[in-house]
Formats: structure tokens, C-alpha cells, sequence
């Protein structure tokens, strides 16, 4: 649990990235439930979003899950009233989503989507971050695997077949994975060779 708590923090630090004295702030926060996330081929995904209650534009977390994104309450509200758009959604085929849920088949192509919905939110600026272990963790490999613009992450304790499915920007550790390099979040550089994830 610590190791997890350390990476949460340390996604938390980065998407901070000069906004370190907002972040401080206390802020009111609104829920909007059951926001509709439409995916490329129609199929619309359900999302809860936390964010302050404010004017302004605001670093995004999200976590994109198969084990109910109602989950997410207690985190949502504390990380909204210190300055973030939090957002938890439910995978294709899970829980309020629409569609048929096969194991990792649609992650890639709804993951690259919904960062694209979030970083265009009116009160997003455009940073998104994604963190969260297990099939969680592997939602935002996935998503890295769809282009290599992919959001900061924070995953760990992902299956081992996400590992050996291709090269992404996450450094592998022993609770799991974490992004490294240079923060460009959504524009990043092309993927380095270094920064393949090992086979298990």
C-alpha cells in the first residue's frame, strides 16, 4: 500500500507542473454524474466527474475502470477541493457504460478517446494524468500503445500480458511501473527504446 501511495503522489507532482500554489487552495466542490464520453465507433462510455467549483482551468486525473467508477467518491471529492478535474469512468461494457466488455479489446481505442474528451474539457488544461493498479493499470498501458502521445501514468501491479504487448513510456519497478521522462503530457516525444517495459 505504501508503494501505491507513493506513486499516486508522485502523479499527483507532476501534474502540478507549475501550478503548485493553486493546487494548495481549498476549493467548493461540483459532481457531475454519468457524463457521456462518445467513443469513435458510437458507443458512449459513462463518467463522474469531481472538479472545484470555480473559474479557471484545472489538471485532469483519470482512472478508466472495470470495477465500478463509484469507487471513486472519497478521492474525487478531496483532490477536487485542492484543484483538479477528477474523473472516473466506467469501461466499455461495465457498470453504467454502454457496449460489450471483452478483456482488454477496446482499451487502446476508448483510453486514446476519453484522454482526448478530457484534455478538451472547458475546464481542463489540457494536462491529464491516469493512475490506478491491476486492469486499471493496464487500461493506461493500452492507451500508451494507441499513439505515443500518451497522458502522464502512474500504474502498477499491471497483468503480464499488458508487458508484453509493446513499448510504452512507463519505467518498470517492483510495485508495478511509473512514467518517467520529460513532461509534455499529451505531446510528447516519440517513444524511446529504453522505455519498453520488460517482459515477465
Amino acid at each position: 500500500m505504501p508503494r501505491k501511495c507513493f506513486l499516486l503522489a508522485l502523479i499527483i507532482c507532476l501534474l502540478l507542473s507549475g501550478a503548485v500554489a493553486r493546487a494548495a487552495d481549498s476549493y467548493a466542490v461540483t459532481f457531475e454524474r454519468n457524463a457521456a464520453v462518445k467513443m469513435r465507433d458510437g458507443i458512449t462510455l459513462r463518467a463522474d466527474i469531481y472538479r472545484p467549483q470555480s473559474e479557471g482551468k484545472f489538471p485532469v486525473l483519470l482512472q478508466r475502470t472495470p470495477y465500478d467508477k463509484n469507487s471513486g467518491v472519497n478521492f474525487g471529492l478531496k483532490a477536487a477541493a485542492r484543484g483538479y478535474v477528477v474523473i472516473f469512468e466506467d469501461v466499455r461494457g461495465r457498470y453504467a457504460s454502454e457496449g460489450d466488455w471483452y478483456t482488454f479489446k477496446n482499451e487502446s481505442n476508448d483510453g486514446f478517446d476519453t484522454v482526448e474528451w478530457a484534455a478538451s474539457l472547458p475546464y481542463s488544461n489540457g494536462r491529464v494524468g491516469m493512475f490506478g493498479g491491476s486492469y486499471v493499470g493496464a487500461t493506461q498501458m493500452l492507451a500508451a500503445i494507441a499513439r505515443p502521445t500518451l497522458p502522464e501514468s502512474a500504474p502498477w501491479s499491471q497483468p503480464a500480458i499488458i508487458t508484453m504487448a509493446g513499448r510504452t513510456r512507463a519505467a518498470h519497478s517492483n510495485s508495478g511501473s511509473m512514467s518517467h521522462g520529460p513532461l509534455a503530457w499529451r505531446r510528447t516525444h516519440s517513444i524511446a527504446p529504453s522505455a519498453t517495459i520488460p517482459t515477465l
